[in-house]
């Protein structure tokens, strides 16, 4: 296990060279932050500051866990965002719920969004019935008007 601190540094030397190497091809690297206490703003903020030509791969569900909230996410790092995943969650766990079957604020979240970002989304939403797929594009076309 590593400290956040570790986590931080070895990921800066890790994604300073994919980045380095990628940019030879004329391929950006995104980074997703994933669904852990540490991946929180100040540390992404830390990551992103050293390794400045990284971007940010957003997963709504992630940026709403240990208390955090997506908007805060967006507004912070919205010059580095270049792709989102959305779907759903209880705040507690990374559960890839259909939108609207846990705590996210998604009026809130799809406000900010909008202000923000005009880039990819993805639904990331883990079911073996498609029909939870199509519920949540339905529900996210709905909340973007």
């Amino acid at each position: 296990m590593f400290s956040a601190k570790e986590g931080i540094k070895f990921q800066v030397q890790t994604l300073k060279k994919l980045v380095n190497e990628a940019k030879k091809y004329g391929i950006s690297i995104l980074y997703e932050p994933i669904d852990t206490p540490n991946d929180n703003i100040e540390n992404i903020s830390e990551i992103l500051k050293q390794v400045p030509e990284l971007y940010l791969h957003l997963d709504i569900g992630h940026s709403n866990l240990y208390g955090r909230k997506p908007e805060q996410f967006i507004k912070k790092f919205h010059k580095k965002l270049k792709h989102i995943h959305l779907h759903d969650n209880n705040g507690i766990s990374d559960l890839h719920l259909p939108i609207g079957t846990g705590n996210i604020d998604w009026k809130n979240t799809i406000k900010v969004l909008k202000k923000y970002y005009k880039g990819t989304i993805t639904l990331e939403i883990f079911s073996r019935d498609k029909d939870y797929v199509l519920l949540s594009r339905e529900k996210f076309k709905k909340l973007l008007g």
